[in-house]
């Protein structure tokens, strides 16, 4: 049995006695404050912990769950009272494992299922429900759960693990970049895009086109565990708070990880910055990086701003003609030329046994794989791939239901197969939309906010968002290079 987290009320299957009962006895329950040494037995009765800035272990029957309250690698928390991270201790800290973040006033439901439900959350099985109220959590079991206690993390270096793990994480990425995270000289980074480029020509995982070049479909194997990164929009820091979290530099360096941008990594969308394209190059500089050391793992799907297009705008900002301008004053006339060529050899559409991923949306038309290997020779079929957005009465003529089943079909996937996309983000202050559109299974991710950063991976052989909140990074990060170097 494995523990499955939701929000409360954010999904019809939970029981409607759950919904009846959330409030019941709520404002007299009494705070507790626990010491130490104290465990405290749980009940179906609300019990309220005070928080005490204490890391928390619960143990339900024979299994665990740890709250540590979320530090920076900088060991403070930005924020008070800060968000909890609720996590399996006795898989998390063993690669990338499934953890859910809860922010003051955040409720939710920690489910216990057998591992056959295929990670779904269902009616049955046994539950905890958490609410962080800011300075206490407010917890109740199910009366179907076995005894449950409560304790304080005794032991310092345990809540420390997830800070130790990301400042480990952020000196590989150090020492891949070599050195400070800074952009490089014309001619290093001439001499690091030929090696992207040259990586490009030769992929694995990419089936030939009919020109003989890798086509524009990646066909990822089951042994790798996708990371699906959405639209960055120059914004370093937030690449940087990915790579640090949740065992994903450890699980690329033992080939167990992959990275798939899905496009937009360059042009700010701040409205202050949106001219500037230093961070834009500073970006394509650490995904080089990446790629060059992880070159069979990292893989860049295009997005319809990665182009030097004049179509490229943003709040009257033309940015793509910015874009080129800013590349061939400040690394040349071959750089130009080698980025046009990266532009030309990206792939356009990743696929999976358990999920398929483009920047925009599907075709459409219908497609097939061949289609989609040759892609780049048919013109419509990529711009869509790259261009396309879901139908809303801000775009009445946008894809459907139908594209979507359509283009699963036409490549024989099953229907409920995850397809995720990137580029058309449906508000500014979440960073994972879920079912989109009311279609199952259909999900869009963006990691270009400056409060949380989403993604999307493989966790119990299933797909799952997974949400960090967004941190300053580079300043620690080149503060540490220089350090050591």
């Amino acid at each position: 049995m494995k523990p499955q987290f939701e929000n409360v009320g954010s999904s019809s299957v939970f029981p409607r006695a759950l919904r009846r009962l959330r409030n019941y006895g709520r404002e007299g329950a009494e705070t507790i404050a626990l010491n130490p040494h104290q465990k405290l037995c749980l009940s179906s009765k609300i019990i309220r912990i005070s928080l005490q800035n204490s890391a928390f272990a619960i143990e339900i029957g024979e299994h665990r769950l740890h709250l540590y309250p979320e530090m920076t690698v900088n060991d403070s928390s930005d924020q008070s009272p800060s968000d909890l991270i609720v996590i399996d201790p006795d898989s998390y800290f063993s690669g990338m494992g499934h953890f859910k973040r809860i922010r003051p006033s955040d409720e939710i439901v920690v489910r216990y299922c057998d591992d056959d439900r295929g990670g779904r959350f269902h009616s049955g099985g046994h539950f905890i429900e958490i609410e962080h109220e800011g300075n206490a959590l407010v917890l109740r079991i199910s009366t179907s759960a076995p005894q449950a206690n409560i304790s304080i993390v005794s032991d310092e270096s345990a809540a420390r693990r997830l800070v130790t793990r990301r400042t480990r994480a952020l000196e590989r990425v150090i020492d891949i970049f070599g050195g400070p995270i800074e952009a490089l000289t014309p001619e290093d980074g001439l001499t690091l895009l030929r090696t992207v480029n040259d990586c490009l020509t030769r992929s694995p995982y990419r089936p030939l086109a009919a020109d003989g070049h890798p086509g524009a479909l990646v066909e990822l194997p089951e042994r790798l565990t996708p990371v699906l990164i959405g639209d960055l929009h120059a914004r370093v820091d937030n690449l940087l708070k990915i790579l640090s979290e949740n065992a994903i530099m450890e699980e690329l360096d033992r080939g167990n990880a992959a990275l798939v941008f899905l496009g937009d990594a360059v042009h700010a969308e701040d409205p202050d910055a949106s001219a500037s394209m230093d961070t834009s190059v500073l970006m394509m500089d650490l995904i080089f990086k990446l790629k060059t050391a992880f070159p069979d793992q990292v893989f860049f799907l295009l997005g319809n701003h990665d182009s030097f297009s004049e179509e490229i705008t943003k709040g009257g900002v033309p940015q793509g003609r910015l874009w080129e301008k800013h590349i061939r004053r400040v690394r040349g006339e071959a750089y130009y030329a080698e980025l046009q060529k990266f532009y030309r050899l990206s792939p356009l559409v990743a696929l999976s046994n358990d999920f398929v991923a483009c920047h925009a949306g599907p075709p459409r038309t219908r497609i097939s794989r061949e289609l989609l290997i040759n892609a780049r020779q048919s013109p419509r079929i990529a711009e869509e791939l790259f261009w396309n957005r879901p139908k809303t009465p801000a775009f009445p003529s946008g894809y459907t239901r139908g594209d979507v089943q359509r283009f699963r079909k036409s490549l024989g996937l099953r229907d409920d197969m995850p397809f995720i996309v990137a580029h058309s983000p449906f508000s500014t202050v979440e960073t994972v939309w879920q079912d989109i559109c009311r279609i199952p299974q259909h999900h869009m991710v963006s990691s270009a906010l400056a409060d949380q950063v989403g993604v999307f991976t493989r966790i119990d052989n299933n797909i799952v968002p997974q949400v960090y909140s967004a941190e300053i990074l580079l300043p620690w990060v080149n503060q540490r290079a220089s350090v050591h170097c």
